[in-house]
Protein backbone atom coordinates (compact mmCIF):
# COMPACT_ATOMS: atom_id res chain seq x y z
CA UNK A 1 0.00 0.00 0.00
CA UNK A 2 1.68 3.45 -0.95
CA UNK A 3 0.93 6.11 1.54
CA UNK A 4 2.44 9.06 0.61
CA UNK A 5 1.83 12.60 1.54
CA UNK A 6 0.63 11.52 5.34
CA UNK A 7 -2.13 9.69 2.88
CA UNK A 8 -4.03 6.51 4.16
CA UNK A 9 -4.79 4.92 1.17
CA UNK A 10 -3.92 6.70 -2.82
CA UNK A 11 -6.55 6.52 -5.09
CA UNK A 12 -4.53 4.13 -7.28
CA UNK A 13 -4.52 1.98 -4.64
CA UNK A 14 -8.18 2.31 -4.01
CA UNK A 15 -8.74 1.51 -7.26
CA UNK A 16 -6.84 -1.62 -7.53
CA UNK A 17 -7.89 -3.28 -4.37
CA UNK A 18 -11.55 -2.62 -5.19
CA UNK A 19 -10.58 -4.49 -8.38
CA UNK A 20 -9.06 -7.46 -6.59
CA UNK A 21 -11.94 -7.50 -4.21
CA UNK A 22 -14.54 -7.29 -7.16
CA UNK A 23 -12.66 -10.31 -8.66
CA UNK A 24 -12.69 -12.62 -5.96
CA UNK A 25 -16.10 -12.06 -5.50
CA UNK A 26 -17.14 -12.99 -9.11
CA UNK A 27 -14.87 -16.17 -9.08
CA UNK A 28 -16.72 -16.80 -5.45
CA UNK A 29 -20.17 -16.27 -7.17
CA UNK A 30 -19.45 -18.77 -10.60
CA UNK A 31 -18.21 -21.60 -6.87
CA UNK A 32 -20.99 -24.71 -8.00
CA UNK A 33 -23.28 -24.85 -5.02
CA UNK A 34 -22.70 -27.46 -2.09
CA UNK A 35 -25.16 -30.34 -3.06
CA UNK A 36 -28.13 -30.98 -0.58
CA UNK A 37 -27.62 -34.05 2.00
CA UNK A 38 -29.43 -36.89 1.32
CA UNK A 39 -32.70 -37.48 3.57
CA UNK A 40 -32.31 -40.48 5.45
CA UNK A 41 -34.17 -42.43 7.40
CA UNK A 42 -33.83 -39.86 10.53
CA UNK A 43 -34.44 -37.21 8.54
CA UNK A 44 -37.58 -37.95 6.96
CA UNK A 45 -39.83 -35.06 9.00
CA UNK A 46 -37.11 -32.54 7.63
CA UNK A 47 -37.41 -33.57 3.86
CA UNK A 48 -41.07 -33.37 4.09
CA UNK A 49 -40.49 -29.45 5.29
CA UNK A 50 -38.33 -28.77 3.15
CA UNK A 51 -40.74 -30.11 -0.11
CA UNK A 52 -43.16 -27.45 0.68
CA UNK A 53 -43.52 -24.16 -1.04
CA UNK A 54 -45.20 -21.28 0.03
CA UNK A 55 -47.02 -18.97 -2.84
CA UNK A 56 -47.97 -15.52 -2.18
CA UNK A 57 -49.69 -13.70 -4.64
CA UNK A 58 -51.40 -10.34 -4.44
CA UNK A 59 -54.12 -10.99 -6.92
CA UNK A 60 -57.87 -12.43 -7.39
CA UNK A 61 -58.12 -15.73 -6.78
CA UNK A 62 -59.44 -16.90 -9.66
CA UNK A 63 -56.19 -15.43 -11.74
CA UNK A 64 -53.91 -17.38 -8.71
CA UNK A 65 -55.44 -20.73 -9.58
CA UNK A 66 -54.33 -21.34 -13.16
CA UNK A 67 -50.56 -20.63 -11.71
CA UNK A 68 -51.41 -22.93 -8.67
CA UNK A 69 -52.63 -26.04 -11.01
CA UNK A 70 -49.24 -25.84 -13.14
CA UNK A 71 -47.41 -25.73 -10.56
CA UNK A 72 -48.85 -28.78 -8.93
CA UNK A 73 -48.84 -30.22 -12.39
CA UNK A 74 -44.87 -29.24 -12.92
CA UNK A 75 -44.13 -30.30 -9.28
CA UNK A 76 -46.08 -33.31 -7.98
CA UNK A 77 -44.00 -34.51 -5.43
CA UNK A 78 -44.11 -31.03 -3.49
CA UNK A 79 -46.72 -29.48 -1.50
CA UNK A 80 -48.07 -26.14 -1.56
Amino acid sequence: MNTTNGQGLSRRDFLRWSGVTAAALAVAACAPASPAPQAGAGDAGRATAAATTVLRMQVDPKQEQPVVDMFRQNNPNRGL
